[in-house]
């Protein structure tokens, strides 16, 4: 689980997409508070969220270094779903990566 190391570094996706020919990830975590900002606000929920993460020093730069792997050509991102697996706990609704081998 990335959701519990508190940061990870980009070669993280150089050393996945290189177990195999071709590789898919279906990243699934609460991770939609770090790019909430991207849309200019961020809600109850991204606020709770990321104060979670702050308080237990869990991930911080998930969304960040997958942004970059993707525009360096290390990956393709296919997808990102932000909250889509909602949960009774405000601050765990889980977002969605889908990325590929390029």
């Amino acid at each position: 689980m990335i959701e519990q190391v508190p940061e990870i570094e980009l070669n993280l996706f150089e050393e996945i997409v290189s177990v195999a020919e071709h590789v898919t990830c279906m990243h699934i975590e609460p991770f939609g508070w770090q790019f909430a900002h991207l849309a200019g606000n961020m809600s109850k929920v991204d606020e709770a969220q990321k104060d979670v993460f702050l308080k237990n020093g869990w991930n911080v730069n998930f969304f960040p270094k997958l942004s970059d792997a993707n525009i360096r050509n290390i990956i393709n991102l296919r997808y990102v779903g932000k909250n889509i697996f909602p949960s009774f706990d405000l601050t765990n609704p889980s977002s969605l990566a889908h990325w590929e081998t390029p």
